[in-house]
């Protein structure tokens, strides 16, 4: 896992929260209805042809917006898996202090110097911290491969 990729995840937790409103609007939205005759006949015999007044969604709206549904769904479900490999990236960090700090950085969004004033570090010592744990992490990752 890189820094970008772990930097990503406040604007997917942003896209996430959009998305699952533009879901919800699209769900809860009243299809516009148009007014109709149809012919028909009656139930019972003799079978007389008549006109019957309906009232129907307007015709492809509302596959329009199952198809915008579905689409957003699916953007929804690979945000979610994105933010999930980070937690869990996180997750995994056996150290309290440098657990803190990626919490604190990549979840929450915090900069480097909001960060330093929650555990008591300068921001420069963040960096070094992020940094250090990244390249330890990844030479390690590199050779169980």
């Amino acid at each position: 896992m890189t820094k970008q990729e772990l930097a990503k995840y406040p604007n997917y937790k942003k896209r996430a929260e959009k998305l699952k409103s533009d879901i919800y609007e699209l769900e809860t939205r009243d299809i516009e209805s148009v007014s109709g005759k149809v012919k028909g006949s009656m139930k019972e015999h003799p079978y007389t042809e008549r006109r019957f007044s309906v009232q129907m969604e307007v015709p492809g709206e509302a596959e329009k917006i199952h198809r915008q549904i579905g689409s957003k769904r699916h953007e929804l479900e690979e945000i979610e898996i994105k933010m999930q490999a980070i937690e869990e990236f996180i997750g995994r960090i056996q150290d309290i202090h440098i657990k803190t700090i990626f919490e604190y950085s990549f979840i929450e969004g915090l900069t480097q110097r909001e960060v330093g004033e929650k555990v008591g570090l300068d921001r420069s010592r963040i960096s070094r911290k992020i940094d250090n744990y990244l390249k330890t992490h990844t030479k390690h990752t590199k050779s169980m491969v």
